[in-house]
């Protein structure tokens, strides 16, 4: 994990602290390719941030976060949902388009994160909806 920038090891070093709560800073700095005093650093920038991260002395001593963070769930509106499966069946409809399967695992995973009071909106549409490319 030494090649990461800097946002990406804060993201990561919070997730590796609620992950396992107690890790020590040598393991972090190990694990991450930095110096005991960098991680330190980087979770006093953390807490800073308003990350609630404690810390223990000692044998049995680490690093816990007092908190849960995650980032905003992904919602499509309505719209924006059918203009995705409208341009997508351009590509579809190629012969030889190489990403047809991961193509169509986006779109199941999209058609999960509509926004629910476009849901119908979108259901009633995107079967009717298409597009002509001249």
């Amino acid at each position: 994990m030494d090649n990461l920038n800097h946002t990406e090891r804060l993201l990561n070093l919070v997730y590796m602290i609620q992950k396992s709560p107690g890790i020590q800073a040598g393991e972090l700095a190990k694990i991450f390719g930095r110096t005991t005093r960098t991680i330190q650093r980087d979770i006093g920038n953390l807490r800073k941030a308003g990350f609630n991260i404690s810390s223990s002395t000692g044998a049995a001593g680490g690093f816990a976060s007092r908190g849960s963070y995650y980032l905003k769930p992904l919602v499509f509106t309505g719209a924006e949902a059918l203009a995705i499966f409208v341009a997508s069946r351009v590509l579809l409809e190629q012969n030889g388009f190489p990403y047809t399967n991961d193509l169509k695992s986006a779109l199941g995973k999209v058609s999960q994160v509509i926004c629910e009071k476009d849901e119908q909106f979108f259901q009633r549409l995107e079967p009717r909806t298409s597009i002509v490319i001249k």
